[in-house]
């Protein structure tokens, strides 16, 4: 679960180098695997702070589901977190 954390909650490097432009759509995904909870703080904390025009989570079928995790993240939660995500991939 998240076994390098200090690299994932890494800010993206250069990110003040993105610059929206028309021909391009910048997602920001947030990928790893763990609890629920887990999952909502480090996207919180992943996503937030970001200069983000589109945020994105994945979801795990089998590895969101060991120990201690013992469900997936529901739907409800996914769409309730702050930015809500405008990608959604389930692995």
């Amino acid at each position: 679960m998240y076994k390098n954390l200090k690299w994932f909650l890494t800010p993206v490097p250069h990110h003040n180098l993105i610059i929206p432009t028309p021909e391009v759509q910048v997602v920001i995904v947030m990928d790893g695997w763990g609890t629920p909870e887990l999952k909502e703080r480090v996207y919180e904390y992943v996503i937030t702070d970001e200069p983000v025009q589109f945020a994105g989570i994945k979801i795990f079928y089998k590895n969101d589901l060991k120990a201690p995790s013992s469900d997936l993240m529901p739907m409800k939660q996914v769409l309730d977190l702050m930015p809500a995500p405008s990608y959604i991939q389930y692995q």
